[in-house]
């Protein structure tokens, strides 16, 4: 009985000293991620008679607080609870609260040719709250331009006004609302926010404005040269209000919400586990206690290894980022011309040469391409009064702990203890930002030039570039818990073997070597599975058979045109509609090369169909002719065709491939069931293609493309007009162009050298003066007696000047 109440005291003991180390753990890890309420003047806050609302953001969320004059907190709201993250603007009217909340939402990447391309835009909406900060009504989500920002905001009697500001501070302008956009939070849709803009104003002298505020139809403007004052001054009242903030327990409660249940939720595991642990110390299984100690004393090493490196890896990050942005602030002074014997706080410096040289340099600074995802802000920092003096974000004349908080106080304190270059961490608005200060050199310095840099760590960046020695420290804890594991189980070596071969073998793996001594009892199980696994192997090796000599037969990217996955998934008969490009390809292969050459165009047409979405239909038995289908897509189907024929045919050659590139409106499909399927390409200009296909042949031209492709693909090299083809089932008169390039080089220098006489003669034709056209023709044909195209164009020309012509068709292609 005794024994028993120990037992039970050692219990209690536990969970005690248990719980008390977890609350130590909680307080430490609570010191990291605890709220740090500040009023800057990026913080939103409004009074309405003895009610004051004051908008904080925090990481992941905004919260909007009403208080009192005394700083107790009434009411809450978190704009978490609508999917934003942060509070950017509030406002006051009849009584209601409006606020403008924002976050992010996935689009589809419109400067990107990847149509899963997907990028985050920063989005808006307005919300209406009454006194107690229950939500009435809300906008849809809407965005503004990428490069604007919200600068003010302010509920009016006309409307809802959203001052607007560009990044680089060159405009504002006030974008109008109305209630009427304002709607029951469930009955919120997909519709755009109508927004009217009602005011606008463009910087001048070069200026740049750093705030705008439009209230009361009066628009406040504050640029770099200006000091804040009226609306853009932060209220030490308020300030003062927000720094001695109250909040009761259960107001605590919601804002560490998370964390705390987090906090519960570990700990109730901790104490099952524990429990677990105690029963098996009491149950005595000695060898399952070696396994527990083992594993635990792993478990323990693998975690504080993995804590340390990401501990050192943060501190590493943000003193290489420190020094990276001391180097740059250092080049930023000599650029900028900056010196101590400036005096920067004088009004008239800002209407001199001097600082608009300056400013203009640092403003190009913090905007350049690789600053700007570092450089938050850069800026002239007196540090006997923490007074900003020249900044890239124009936030001069004003106090640093208002525009960064009351932690950049410490600046000036390290540079007066002596460091020449010193960093201090903040938080803005929820952000993690690290302001790096550098100064002139001189022993007791009056300016510094401060760099407010981004937090480039993330949480899960550290385990991306520390992966090797994570994974190490992984495969170390896994091949020391199994060799911990495998000495437990010893004892039942032949059955462990046994149950990892019977697995393998159903997953068609590779059988593992059968073990050297065996039991008897299960020698002739091992026999059986032996077999089982040839038998699977050569079914295996039948299917993978199967499936080669399917694949050289089948024709390629049918799948694709089909839009389906797998070729796999096409079954029975199925079509579809498209619009694409339909090549007809005519071979005249010369004696002894035809296997040759018709071995090398079908190599390269298989190498195209890798990467394309094109498929070869309707194959003419003695391969004298093919037709290939392209998706709309594909816009390079005539610089291919171009590459093939300079590939496989020589100026010795007397093989003629000739092409023709059609887009037109098909139907594509395959036809047949289970036994015996077949592919089929229909289109609806189907007898005209063929036509112009016999035309191309009998005169033994190259790559011929209609206008359409010309235009689709930006055809840009050389090319020549053949004439018109006759009208397609749209209506429309089918041009035909040669492609020069595709020819061999002599035969291509022949008909660029003849091409402007060619036109000309051409043109003549066209004017009805077949006499003047069959002249020139001839002369042509003269100089190119192998040009078949010239020679139709002499008989035409012959047969027209003897005909008496009323319309225009002898401008059509006799096809």
């Amino acid at each position: 009985m005794a024994q028993m109440s120990l037992q039970r005291r050692i219990t209690i003991i536990l969970y005690i000293l248990s719980f008390t180390i977890s609350l130590f753990i909680f307080s430490v890890l609570m010191n990291r991620v605890s709220i740090n309420i500040e009023c800057t003047s990026y913080s939103q806050y409004v009074v309405d008679g003895s009610d004051i609302y004051y908008g904080q953001n925090i990481k992941g969320q905004g919260i909007l607080f009403k208080m009192n004059s005394k700083g107790n907190v009434s009411r809450m709201f978190t704009s978490k609870s609508l999917g934003d993250t942060r509070i950017i603007g509030l406002s006051v009217y009849e009584g209601n609260v409006y606020a403008v909340l924002s976050g992010f939402a996935e689009v589809k990447n419109a400067k990107s040719n990847d149509e899963d391309a997907i990028v985050s835009v920063p989005t808006y909406r307005i919300i209406k709250l009454d006194t107690k900060l229950n939500l009435l009504s809300t906008t849809n989500k809407f965005a503004s331009q990428e490069e604007e920002v919200l600068g003010g905001f302010s509920a009016e009697g006309t409307g809802l006004f959203m001052t607007l500001l560009a990044k680089d501070g060159s405009y504002v302008k006030v974008n109008c609302i109305a209630y009427d956009e304002l709607r029951d939070p469930d009955a919120t849709n997909d519709d755009n926010v109508k927004a009217e803009m009602v005011r606008s104003k463009t910087a001048s002298n070069g200026r740049f404005y750093s705030d705008a505020l439009y209230k009361e139809g009066q628009l406040y403007l504050r640029s770099d040269a200006d000091e804040p004052t009226g609306v853009f001054k932060v209220d030490s009242y308020i300030k003062s209000l927000v720094t001695d903030m109250k909040l009761t327990v259960g107001q605590l409660f919601t804002l560490y919400s998370t964390y705390i249940i987090w906090y519960i939720a570990c700990l109730l595991i901790w104490f099952i586990l524990l429990y677990w642990i105690i029963r098996v110390f009491e149950n005595r299984d000695r060898s399952f206690y070696y396994l527990l100690i083992a594993e635990g004393l792993l478990l323990v090493i693998t975690i504080g290894g993995v804590v340390t490196i990401a501990e050192h890896y943060f501190n590493s990050r943000a003193t290489e980022h420190s020094r990276f942005a001391s180097i740059s602030l250092i080049g930023l002074a000599d650029e900028a011309g900056l010196s101590g014997n400036t005096d920067y706080s004088d009004s008239s410096f800002y209407d001199s040469e001097t600082y608009m040289e300056a400013k203009n340099v640092m403003c190009e600074f913090a905007r350049r391409e690789g600053n700007n995802d570092i450089f938050y802000d850069v800026f002239v920092y007196r540090l006997r009064d923490n007074l900003i003096c020249m900044s890239s974000s124009g936030r001069n004349r004003q106090s640093g702990p208002d525009v960064y908080g009351q932690d950049i106080t410490n600046i000036p304190t390290k540079i007066f203890k002596g460091q020449k270059y010193t960093a201090q961490d903040l938080t803005i608005e929820g952000q993690d930002y690290r302001a790096v200060a550098i100064t002139e050199g001189v022993t007791v310095p009056e300016y510094a030039l401060v760099g407010i840099i981004n937090s480039t760590t993330t949480d899960g960046s550290v385990f991306v570039d520390n992966r090797a020695v994570f994974l190490l420290f992984v495969l170390v804890f896994a091949l020391a818990s199994a060799l911990v594991v495998i000495v437990w189980r010893f004892h039942m070596a032949d059955l462990a073997v046994l149950e990892d071969a019977l697995s393998i073998t159903a997953l068609g793996g590779e059988l593992p070597n059968r073990p050297v001594t065996l039991g008897r009892d299960v020698k002739d199980m091992w026999d059986s599975i032996t077999e089982i696994h040839k038998r699977i192997d050569e079914i295996e090796y039948i299917k993978l058979r199967t499936l080669e000599v399917y694949y050289r037969f089948a024709p390629k990217n049918v799948e694709r045109l089909l839009g389906l996955n797998s070729i796999m998934e096409v079954e029975g008969s199925v079509q579809t509609h498209l619009y694409g490009t339909v090549a007809v390809v005519s071979l005249d292969l010369a004696f002894g090369q035809k296997l040759k050459r018709v071995d090398t165009v079908i190599e390269s047409i298989g190498e195209f169909q890798k990467d394309h979405q094109c498929i070869v239909v309707g194959k003419v038995p003695d391969l004298s002719g093919f037709q290939m289908l392209f998706g709309d897509q594909e816009k390079d189907t005539v610089r291919f065709f171009t590459d093939l024929f300079n590939r496989n045919i020589k100026t010795t050659d007397k093989s003629i491939i000739t092409t023709v590139l059609y887009q037109d409106e098909c139907d594509f499909g395959v036809m047949g069931n289970e036994d015996e399927a077949t592919t089929y390409l229909h289109s609806n200009d189907q007898d005209l293609i063929q036509r112009i296909s016999k035309f191309v042949t009998d005169k033994k031209l190259g790559l011929i493309i209609t206008g359409r492709v010309r235009e689709s693909e930006n055809v840009q090299g050389p090319l020549r007009f053949i004439g018109y083809a006759g009208q397609a089932v749209t209506g429309e008169n089918v041009k035909l162009y040669e492609v020069l390039d595709a020819y061999p080089a002599r035969t291509r220098s022949e008909r660029l050298q003849t091409l402007q006489r060619y036109n000309e003669a051409l043109d003549a034709f066209y004017e009805k003066d077949f006499y003047i056209a069959r002249t020139k023709f001839s002369e042509l044909l003269k100089d190119t007696p192998d040009d078949n195209l010239i020679k139709w164009y002499v008989f035409e020309s012959d047969r027209f000047l003897n005909e008496f012509v009323e319309d225009d068709s002898y401008k059509i292609l006799h096809l």
